[in-house]
């Protein structure tokens, strides 16, 4: 947790190996769960999960870090995240 509270970091685990989900095929990233970004992930980009969430028609989300050129803190469609 950060300073303010916040989830900063998360790992996930199966039998004691750390998985480490990744984008499935070109999926584009959303500030809110209903406005959506320019920016994208394309397959095989490595995520850190932050936080889950559901919409109110179902659909499952993930709020992601990404670290590339640029360190990205945004939400994601959960079937675009490969967690194997």
């Amino acid at each position: 947790y950060s300073s303010n509270g916040k989830v900063s970091s998360v790992d996930i685990y199966y039998n004691q190996n750390e998985i480490l989900p990744s984008i499935r095929e070109k999926s584009y990233l959303y500030y809110d769960l209903n406005k959506r970004s320019n920016m994208y992930l394309v397959k095989g980009d490595k995520v850190n999960i932050l936080d889950e969430k559901s919409s109110l028609d179902g659909q499952s989300w993930y709020f992601i870090n990404y670290k590339g050129k640029k360190e990205i803190n945004m939400w994601i469609k959960a079937d675009s995240v490969d967690l194997n």
